[in-house]
């Protein structure tokens, strides 16, 4: 892709310059890549309806050229760069690794709780999205957008007024950059914003870029005279929608539809932290917050909040809930139905391989949602929510790498036979008598985050510097959603023996008819038998997670663990792909039509495959905690409302994570003035690729 000129252009397009212009730039220059060059020969702007005139020619430049920058008028309303989009590809279904645990020491993590991490802490990318809603070209394309909708489409937008309010700006972006430049720099790669782009407006007089070229928004109090965006060690990169969507229609105002095609977010690093522009980091944070190698990613729910698993009114979006709702029901659909807690509206960690395994899942209902330019819509299906579904993702995939591991890759036969002496042997190992129809299991106490091993593991795999996360629940111990459900749902499950009593931990009864029968007939293969408890009747594999759990003492998981002497032969008309190397079990969207004998998943390696080393690194991707940390979430509504809620959280000092939401209902330029004010006083330290006023 190819950079021309920063241009800081004016109002709308088709009204005629007047006489004040600006001096021509001299030489232009490649923004990214190759160095291509424009020589610009005439910038006009008027201050109504100011229009480039830019005439440019590609010459190559040596890496030491430089070029003049037009001065920045701060009248203006937005600034842009134009730019040649890279080619539309299809989806890419390429699934790639996470960070992995060493060889040496994995088996005895899973098995016996040992301590294993990788030495290497990585850097985390950190990304926002943005959009300037005052921006003439948005403003214009919206509008545009609003009335190509005929009147009784499903998808055309509820009213401009309610949509208003999700463009608005205050200059959160820049002060959310800047929080987490004071609070995070140690452990940032790059920063990325995800912004805006625009057709060149029809009409501009003795325009000469390219019919396909584009104009990408950015932050009009970006120093354009210096493009080596860098503070220190960070360094800024612009990617705007028309570098990540497959497809790209051209326009879209959907934040939803935006977080859609993060799959596609080009140079990023495998964990990226994920804000929203009014997002902001008010205390020092480490990694422990978002991820490390020791426990795995780190997710936040609100358990006063639940999901339903039924497909949610058409009718009814309801901000937040049509989008969510869509997004369990594909959950429910592939994982087993069930209520889920909602994912915190505040900085979140993501980790790339899960959002591309995920967007390979369920590439069709991610690329509807990019078709679709407005989130707030009459009605029709909803759009998909990236990291409500990220977050669950990640839970139940551990979930059923426990249960496939336990009953296919542990008992079943390698021809995927399940008869009734492997039958007979596993009720055994649960627990069961011979003879004996149910089992009650009273859930066992674990050590796993026991608050001296959490630090003491911690600072030995180099988090020495604490911050005011901590961990409430591990994958480690289960499956936590299994103490959740749509009448209880009020704490995480306790297990740690600091914390709770053992006579005090929930119990659970596995009846074997319903468990282990096909409506009173044996199971004959052991894929069927998973499929029946993980997702069929979801509350026995829950129950047998405990049971198991138990089984092991206070750490440690070999309960679910297959022999280390099983193997798959090599396929001998197999050829090795990069997806096979990338231990993952179905990517089929209904758990139905999922393949999960051991053959299926297994079988297509040149090589013979350890049945037992796979499983272990199958469940090293998918591992998470739940984590708190001190978060305040505010809506700003009037003047009053916003003193109060702003100086709420001056007071409250142990909050490391906000969310300031523009919701002003009235007295928006009061308002306004502040909260720029209040966030300047916060975060009043300039970034070095700030324009200097």
């Amino acid at each position: 892709m190819r950079y021309s000129d920063y241009i800081p252009l004016a109002t709308h397009p088709g009204r005629p310059p007047t006489s004040a212009t600006l001096q021509p730039p001299g030489r232009l220059h490649q923004f990214r890549y190759r160095r291509w060059a424009i020589l610009g020969t005439g910038l006009a702007i008027g201050l109504i309806g100011f229009y480039l005139i830019l005439s440019a020619v590609d010459t190559e430049l040596d890496d030491d050229d430089l070029f003049e920058e037009p001065d920045y008028i701060p009248e203006y309303h937005a600034a842009y760069l134009p730019f040649e989009p890279p080619p539309q590809r299809p989806p890419s279904s390429r699934l790639t690794p996470v960070q992995v645990l060493p060889d040496h020491c994995r088996d005895a993590y899973f098995s016996t709780g040992a301590l294993c991490y990788d030495p290497k802490i990585p850097n985390f990318d950190v990304v926002w999205t943005w959009v300037n809603g005052s921006d003439a070209l948005l403003q214009e394309a919206k509008q545009a957008a609003e009335k190509s909708f005929a009147p009784d489409d499903p998808y055309r937008p509820k009213s401009s007024s309610e949509q208003a309010r999700q463009y608005r700006d205050n200059d959160e972006l820049r002060h959310s950059m800047r929080s987490v430049l004071a609070n995070w720099k140690t452990y940032a790669g790059k920063f990325h914003l995800v912004t805006s782009d625009f057709a060149v407006p029809e009409g501009l007089p003795n325009v000469s870029l390219p019919e396909k070229w584009r104009l990408g928004q950015v932050p009009q109090w970006l120093d354009m005279e210096n493009r080596a965006w860098r503070d220190g060690s960070v360094e800024l990169n612009v990617v705007h929608h028309a570098e990540m969507f497959r497809p790209y229609t051209g326009k879209t105002f959907n934040s939803y539809a935006i977080e859609s095609q993060f799959g596609n977010l080009p140079d990023v690093s495998e964990y990226i932290v994920y804000l929203n522009d009014d997002f902001y980091m008010s205390n020092p944070l480490t990694p422990r917050t978002f991820h490390t190698s020791a426990y795995g990613l780190v997710l936040r729910m609100d358990l006063g909040i639940m999901v339903s698993p039924e497909k949610p009114a058409p009718d009814e979006p309801r901000g937040e809930w049509r989008s969510m709702g869509e997004s369990n029901v594909l959950l429910s659909d592939r994982f087993g139905a069930r209520h889920r807690p909602y994912a915190l509206h505040e900085a979140k960690a993501v980790s790339m391989s899960i959002i591309r395994e995920l967007s390979a899942m369920w590439a069709p209902h991610l690329a509807r949602a990019a078709t679709h330019p407005f989130r707030e819509s009459v009605s029709g299906a909803g759009d998909v929510s990236m990291f409500f579904l990220m977050a669950h993702f990640l839970v139940e995939r551990w979930r059923e790498a426990l249960l496939w591991s336990w009953t296919v890759a542990k008992h079943g036969g390698l021809d995927d036979d399940w008869d009734g002496e492997i039958m007979r042997r596993a009720w055994l190992e649960l627990g069961g008598g011979e003879g004996a129809r149910e089992l009650t299991v009273r859930a066992g106490l674990r050590e796993t985050l026991e608050p001296d091993r959490v630090h003491a593991y911690l600072r030995e795999s180099g988090h020495r510097q604490a911050d005011k996360t901590f961990y409430v629940t591990s994958a480690l111990d289960g499956y936590p959603y299994m103490y959740v459900t749509e009448a209880d749902h009020h704490d995480w499950q306790w297990f740690k023996p600091s914390s709770v009593s053992e006579d005090d931990l929930p119990e659970c009864t596995i009846w074997y008819d319903e468990c282990f029968t096909d409506g009173g007939a044996p199971f004959e293969r052991a894929s069927e038998l998973f499929k029946h408890i993980a997702f069929r009747s979801p509350q026995c594999g829950d129950c047998a997670i405990q049971v198991l759990m138990k089984a092991n003492g206070r750490l440690g998981m070999e309960a679910f663990l297959p022999s280390p002497f099983r193997t798959v032969s090599a396929s001998p008309n197999a050829q090795a792909s990069e997806q096979d190397e990338v231990p993952h079990l179905s990517l089929e969207q209904r758990w139905e039509d999922g393949q999960f004998d051991v053959k299926a998943v297994l079988g297509n390696s040149p090589r013979q495959v350890n049945i037992r080393d796979w499983t272990l690194r199958l469940l090293e991707r998918y591992r998470f905690v739940v984590g708190f940390t001190p978060y305040a979430f505010v809506m700003l509504e009037t003047y009053e409302n916003a003193q109060g809620a702003l100086g709420w959280i001056d007071s409250y000092t142990d909050a490391s994570l906000l969310c300031i939401n523009d919701d002003v209902k009235e007295g928006e330029e009061r308002v306004s003035d502040m909260f720029r004010n209040w966030q300047e006083r916060r975060w009043g330290k300039p970034a070095a690729w700030e324009r200097i006023p």
